[in-house]
């Protein structure tokens, strides 16, 4: 291990000194740069606006100086596509195994194919140079670091917002591990957040990922503050590993504050925050946030789930982002009630209700300063026995009641309802399952169900860049309780399409104002036959559909 560094606890808390990677590096030779190099004498190893790598990358500016190499923004000039270019300079003078590991970020990066982790485009070693480099697309948005810096230190991120970005986290973590890839270095500096609705999550800094069971990475990799023990000790890293650093990320955006203890102190080592890491008792997240003074209470069912990410033992966490994910639809980070309603338009059908999303992706002044929200919690009052009886004999009567209205207003739907004359949908022939699954665009129509009644909808989706799918849905209310029958709404999608499965990811917004409206999550999956089958991801309302002309 490197020496101790040292950290102070304030907004700059997530760029400290305990935040790179701690890494045994190979030792290297004196420098010895050339005059007539594109490397600049004056600053080391930093290249000059203007320069070419791989003859084709023009490098613009610098964007950020790390252990394992540099970032510069850049254009390829190829395609004219504007590119993140990572390089390590000195190239010659590198051994087998510092190269190595600079190449093993572009070949792990490579095996995650899903659009919340970066995407690589090309690797190698550029002899004019003397530079190994990686090409990277080029985001534009911030890191969650920089998000929660804005924030503040002890200002929590509203829980709505903070789930919909751990959901997005666990599809990131969940490709991976799917591919056998652990992170390793899992941190508010490699979450990024670019554009989206409200922002899509992009997984960044593969650098020391290993995969599953590996254990011949020279040194101790990761970053101290959110490391799991068998990092620190060296040992074998599985899924589970990234289960825990995703489980203080979560604590640390309902809370506003590092779980570790060793982080509110002035002054840091890395060898305290070490010892608490792998030593001592273990608190659980609602004990903790109270120790360190938090006084806003945590989501519902958070410090279970809590519970089984952080945990010393990896053969008692959930044993992969998948799993953590299903887990995580115990936890009630919704505020309650969502369902808008708009004088001149419906309210948006079905979808589980959200509270409007608490920051836009690139306007830092309308983020939503938690520090000027009330953090006093209400008790509730414990009805006495007679009180509690008579609420209790309230409640059964109105559920009565309302049996027996509702029975006697079917029975009168249906004696006086007219015989149907609509014209029956025109269905397709189904082909084969591959083709519906290789199409480029769909279009069905069907009915969803849910808490908020019953509605009709059409819903036409097509592909978009890589497996990104974009569209839209027509709703129709058909026996809605926040709508009249026949009133319409649109809504449009965005999300993600895996052909393999035939499964789609969809987000969307009513399109009248989506800034102010929650955002409506389905999983939708497509069988053999087009129809399709989906469900919010809580459960509250499903739909079905048949495919279109």
């Amino acid at each position: 291990m490197n020496d101790p560094g040292e950290i102070s606890d304030d907004a700059a808390e997530e760029d400290s000194l305990l935040d790179p990677p701690t890494i045994d590096r190979p030792s290297r030779a004196p420098s010895r740069v050339r005059s007539d190099t594109i490397l600049d004498p004056g600053v080391g190893s930093e290249l000059r606006p203007g320069s070419v790598i791989a003859e084709d990358f023009v490098v613009s500016q610098r964007v950020l100086r790390g252990e394992l190499g540099t970032l510069y923004e850049s254009v390829e000039r190829s395609t004219g596509c504007p590119r993140t270019l990572k390089v390590l300079g000195r190239a010659s003078e590198r051994g087998p195994v510092a190269r190595d590991l600079f190449f093993r970020e572009a070949r792990v990066t490579a095996r995650v194919q899903s659009p919340h982790a970066v995407d690589v485009i090309a690797s190698g070693d550029d002899e004019a140079v003397d530079v190994l480099w990686i090409a990277f697309e080029q985001l534009t948005g911030e890191t969650l670091a920089a998000r929660l810096a804005l924030l503040g230190v002890g200002v929590p991120m509203e829980p709505p917002a903070a789930s919909e970005l751990l959901e997005q986290l666990f599809l990131g973590l969940t490709a991976a591990h799917d591919e056998g890839v652990v992170h390793g270095d899992l941190k508010p500096a490699n979450v990024f957040l670019a554009p989206g609705m409200p922002f899509t999550v992009k997984l960044l800094d593969f650098s020391v990922a290993r995969a599953e069971g590996e254990r011949d990475v020279p040194g101790v990799m990761g970053t101290p503050l959110w490391m799991a023990p068998e990092q620190a000790n060296g040992g074998a890293v599985t899924p589970a590993t990234d289960v825990w650093s995703a489980g203080l990320l979560a604590f640390r955006l309902l809370t506003g504050r590092h779980y570790w203890l060793t982080a509110r102190s002035s002054v840091v080592e890395t060898r305290q925050c070490l010892d608490e890491l792998t030593d001592g008792p273990l608190a659980g997240a609602s004990e903790r946030a109270e120790a360190i003074g938090i006084s806003r209470p945590l989501p519902e069912g958070f410090d279970a789930w809590f519970e089984r990410c952080v945990a010393r033992d990896p053969r008692k966490r959930f044993r992969s982002a998948d799993e953590m994910s299903f887990a995580w639809r115990s936890v009630r980070c919704d505020v309650a009630p969502a369902r808008p309603r708009l004088p001149t338009q419906p309210a948006m059908p079905i979808a589980t209700a959200r509270a409007p999303q608490s920051f836009p992706p690139n306007d830092p002044i309308s983020f939503h300063n938690a520090s000027e929200a009330p953090t006093r919690s209400i008790p509730r009052r414990t009805p006495r026995p007679l009180r509690r009886a008579l609420v209790v004999a309230a409640v059964a009567a109105v559920a009565c009641a309302t049996t027996v209205a509702a029975v006697a207003l079917r029975h009168r739907e249906a004696r006086d309802a007219p015989e149907r004359t609509s014209t029956p949908l025109t269905l397709v022939v189904a082909p084969p399952a591959s083709a519906w699954r290789e199409r480029a665009a769909w279009q069905w129509a069907g009915i969803a169900t849910g808490d908020d009644g019953e509605w009709r909808f059409a819903l036409t989706l097509r592909r978009a860049e890589g497996a990104r799918v974009r569209g839209s849905f027509a709703w129709t209310a058909v026996r809605a309780f926040t709508a009249e029958p026949g009133a319409q709404v649109r809504e449009t999608v965005e999300g993600t399409y895996d052909a393999a499965a035939g499964t789609f990811e969809l987000r969307g917004v009513m399109s009248t104002d989506p800034a102010s409206l929650p955002v409506n999550r389905w999983r939708v999956a497509l069988r053999d036959d087009g129809a399709v089958r989906g469900a919010t991801p809580d459960g509250l309302a499903t739909l079905t559909g048949a495919p279109r002309r």
